[in-house]
């Protein structure tokens, strides 16, 4: 009896965590990762910083870097101005172009043009 309600609560896990991403798609993770780690370079050392410097550092998907962006024009805004913050970011924004799902493609378009 254990045994097949593990192997039907494994079986349940893989389907809830879904498809595992394509190494292509790692790789692009990582490329966005530090494209968004660079943009904050510049940016006055504060608590708000590291605490936006650690998620994007340790974000698990490209969803949750997809979300940080507005943190990073924040903090971008803060140093640069909000139209060079809005340029760095939609410059990175481009970057999620074939990797977001199909509802959040609309608002990717949207947003830059």
């Amino acid at each position: 009896m254990s045994w097949s309600l593990s192997k039907y609560s494994t079986s349940l896990m893989s389907r809830l965590r879904g498809p595992r991403p394509d190494p292509g798609d790692r790789a692009r993770l990582t490329e966005i990762r530090q494209a968004m780690l660079d943009n904050l370079i510049e940016v006055s050392e504060s608590h708000k910083l590291t605490r936006v410097y650690v998620q994007i550092a340790f974000a698990p998907n490209i969803e949750a870097l997809w979300y940080l962006r507005c943190d990073m024009m924040t903090l971008l805004a803060q140093r640069v101005g909000e139209s060079a913050a809005t340029k760095r970011v939609a410059t990175t924004t481009a970057m999620f172009s074939d990797l977001m799902p199909t509802c959040q493609r609309s608002r990717l378009y949207r947003s830059h043009h």
